[in-house]
Parts: structure tokens; sequence; C-alpha cells
């Protein structure tokens, strides 16, 4: 079972990866190449591989990892900020239990008036909507994933 993108695996895979670059750098000056420092690289690019987890590209699966981890009610309006990780991705998005007034301002039919997207691990951000379209979903993923927030993230927020 590959180990879970937590930052002590992946803190732990980059220090690996840079003691043996740094074993390269010296083996590189020396003109050879111990056991050890080959040993050393192997054990770093494993690791390294344990740390990416697999991203899900299935509705179902993707819907299966959305985590909530945080929902912050807006101290004017009724808007809740709801941060959170859906299919190797952050999210951020302030949702409505009520439709916009001005269609324009919402994703579709979801009640979100703004939603950040970013890839896991790279911090890119793939998708950005505030009122309007800044980015359109860059990735096939980023398009599922913002049609999964779309149908559901609301009724997740306020249970309705």
């Amino acid at each position: 079972m590959p180990a879970k993108n937590t930052p002590a695996n992946a803190t732990d895979a980059l220090n690996a990866l840079l003691d043996a670059a740094e074993m390269m750098l010296s083996a590189r000056a020396d003109d050879m190449l111990t056991d050890e420092e080959w040993d050393g690289l192997a054990t770093a690019v494993a690791k390294g591989r344990q740390v990416l987890p697999r991203i899900p590209t299935e509705p179902d699966e993707m819907l299966a990892t959305l985590k909530v981890a945080k929902t912050d009610r807006r101290y004017a309006g009724t808007g809740t900020w709801a941060t959170g990780t859906i299919a190797g991705h952050d999210f951020c998005a302030l949702v409505f239990p009520v439709h916009a007034l001005n269609r324009d301002w919402e994703l579709g039919d979801s009640r979100i008036s703004k939603l950040s997207l970013t890839e896991q691990g790279r911090s890119t951000r793939v998708a950005a909507f505030d009122r309007g379209w800044d980015l359109r979903p860059t990735t096939d993923i980023a398009k599922r994933i913002v049609d999964l927030l779309s149908a559901g993230l609301a009724e997740t927020v306020f249970g309705k």
C-alpha cells in the first residue's frame, strides 16, 4: 500500500533525495560512485515514488476523496468559506445557502460564487472562479473536480 502524502513523508522523501544528490555530487568530484551512494540513490527514488499518491480519475473515486477540512461563516452576508481536498487537489470556495440574485455571479447552478483549485504538491492553480472565470480548468481532472464540486459542495456544506 503506498504511503499517504503527508508532510512528514514528503519531508522524509525530500531529505532522502537531497542526501542522495549530495552523495552523487561528491562521487562526481571523485570520479567514482560507491555501493553506498548507489544504494542511497535507489532508496531515495523509491521513497520519492511512494509519496506520490495515485490520483483517481473516475467521478465516484474522486468524490470518495472529498474532504471538507474547514468551513468558516462570513461575518457579513450568508456565505460560508469551505476549504478541503479532493482527488489530489486543494480547494477553497465561497458557498451560499441560496442561489445568487445575479446568476452570472454563480458557478453554473452551484451556489458557489468563488472557487480556487490547486494541485497538491506542485501548488499549481488549475482553476479559479470569482463571480466569473479567472482561470478555466486547465486539465481534464480539474474540469471533473469543478463539475463535482458544482454539483454537490453546497449540499455538503449546508445539508440541503
